[in-house]
């Protein structure tokens, strides 16, 4: 197993409502919230918020980061349907030997959210 840490972006929020709320906590620390209740006890997984990823318009982001393995920051996660799809990921990518996810073993919201990737340090 190869440790992954899953970086959230608690900074952003998602656009406003016509009522103009925009919600009382970001996405990204909803997604964090269902992210720490879902995350078993052992695993090669952590979680660590971050003040901010740079890509707010297009909320709630992640990144995927481990040694070894390309960096991949993903935007646009539901934090209600996409939490158990995150860990999965990333228990995957914790558990290959491959510098990358195969494609295959992406779900949804990484095949589609992907917002760019940074190459390991040899």
């Amino acid at each position: 197993m190869h440790p992954v840490t899953v970086f959230v972006c608690t900074a952003c929020r998602f656009p406003a409502s016509d009522s103009g709320d925009t919600g009382t906590i970001s996405p990204g620390e909803a997604l964090l919230t269902q992210l720490l209740n879902r995350l078993p006890r052992e695993t090669a997984v952590t979680l660590q918020p971050v003040d901010c990823l740079a890509v707010c318009d297009r909320p709630c982001t992640i990144a995927f980061s481990a040694p070894g393995k390309w960096t991949y920051v993903i935007g646009d996660i539901d934090p209600e349907t996409d939490a158990e799809d995150v860990l999965r990921a990333a228990a995957q990518l914790a558990a290959s030997d491959q510098p990358v996810l195969a494609l295959a073993d992406r779900p949804p919201f990484f095949r589609k959210g992907v917002i760019g990737r940074v190459p390991f340090l040899p």
